[in-house]
């Protein structure tokens, strides 16, 4: 599907059903999701289901869509460095808050 941004950034997604992940599964002969794309997925696909499904994923000034979008483009403009700098942070956040150091 192609969700256009009130920017007027235009994004494509795949839309599934929790059967259609089993299907996947069991065509690849397998007890999980394989890695890949991120898939929006809905109860059915029917454009009712969908565009509730959009609609709660732009909230919040599209974040979800915007991070489904990036996570699927094969092109690495994903900054795996940033992305390891930011892990870093978090972790040493969740340390802080653990050993009881936390100044929140």
């Amino acid at each position: 599907m192609f969700v256009e941004l009130e920017d007027h950034t235009l994004l494509t997604f795949v839309a599934i059903t929790p059967l259609n992940l089993i299907t996947l599964m069991d065509n690849e002969g397998v007890n999980y999701i394989s890695a890949g794309p991120p898939f929006i997925i809905v109860k059915k696909l029917n454009e009712e289901c969908i565009r509730q499904a959009i609609e709660n994923h732009a909230e919040n000034d599209a974040f979800w869509l915007k991070l489904f979008f990036i996570a699927s483009d094969n092109t690495n403009h994903f900054d795996m460095n940033q992305l390891n700098s930011t892990l870093e942070k978090i972790k040493a956040i969740n340390d802080e808050i653990v050993n009881g150091q936390s100044k929140l």
